[in-house]
């Protein structure tokens, strides 16, 4: 059953780091849901925090916060767990966006506005 395929990593732990409350809010319910172990940062600063206090094993991570890039973070986040799965998510989905994620290690993109349908495709392909 495809369900049972996203929840087989059931425990891992996640990070969103997004400005937007409500969408934290909606995407930790759905992945409590399935099973995870989700927690949410609101700004690049907590995220950071959050993240050396937890270890993650997956980061929802946008670009584009109050107090700056998700991209400047992003390099932190590999240097200091370089097997931590990083999801970019935003608005700002152009090609130049989906290249620079690629080059600093991103996992995968997902642009917002997004479906719950294509957040379990990203955590199929996650633990495939």
């Amino acid at each position: 059953m495809e369900k049972d395929k996203i929840t087989s990593e059931q425990g891992q732990k996640l990070l969103i780091i997004d400005d937007e409350r409500d969408l934290c809010l909606l995407l930790s319910s759905l992945l409590k849901k399935l099973g995870y172990t989700p927690e949410f940062a609101l700004t690049l600063e907590d995220g950071y925090k959050k993240f050396a206090s937890i270890s993650p094993d997956v980061v929802f991570l946008d670009l584009n916060l109050t107090d700056g890039s998700g991209f400047t973070l992003l390099p932190q986040l590999k240097a200091d767990k370089p097997e931590v799965k990083v999801v970019i998510i935003s608005a700002y989905n152009g090609q130049s966006e989906l290249e620079e994620a690629r080059q600093k290690g991103a996992f995968t993109f997902l642009g917002k506005p997004f479906r719950l349908n294509q957040v379990r495709q990203v955590l199929q392909k996650l633990y495939a």
